[in-house]
């Protein structure tokens, strides 16, 4: 019994499903972060271009 559980809880790796979750977590606010910041640098450029029009 033990043995299934572990099975439904662990995969080859040796991850959890509770780590996959907070890994997913933490690749997803990096991404949004990164995406943000991008954004930002783009629009300042943007501004920087047109007041030099």
């Amino acid at each position: 019994m033990p043995i299934i559980l572990r099975h439904f809880h662990r995969d080859e790796s040796g991850l959890e499903t509770m780590e996959y979750v907070v890994l997913a977590t933490l690749v997803a606010a990096l991404m949004t972060l990164a995406i943000i910041a991008l954004f930002n640098t783009i629009v300042t450029k943007i501004k920087e271009i047109n007041s030099s029009l």
